[in-house]
């Protein structure tokens, strides 16, 4: 599934955005090289800044879904 359809599935059905589609952008980046990498050329040399860049939109995302579903569904978060 691609990486935009992905993130409308979390926001239309989960109610979890994962942030504006700059960052969207960013992990569909990330998902293409992974894609790449994996598929076409195992080869491929990944910059450090281009993998920087992917470790933190993708815990930009992973964070704020936590932190919306910590607001949506309480119970089943057991926050201090």
């Amino acid at each position: 599934m691609p990486v935009k359809k992905r993130a409308t599935y979390f926001t239309e059905t989960l109610a979890l955005s994962w942030g504006d589609e700059d960052l969207i952008k960013e992990i569909g980046a990330a998902s293409d090289v992974r894609n790449e990498i994996s598929h076409e050329n195992p080869d491929k040399v990944i910059s450090e800044e281009f993998v920087s860049g992917a470790i933190l939109a993708i815990k930009k995302v992973v964070k704020t879904c936590i932190f919306a579903a910590t607001r949506s569904h309480p119970m089943q978060f057991k926050l201090s």
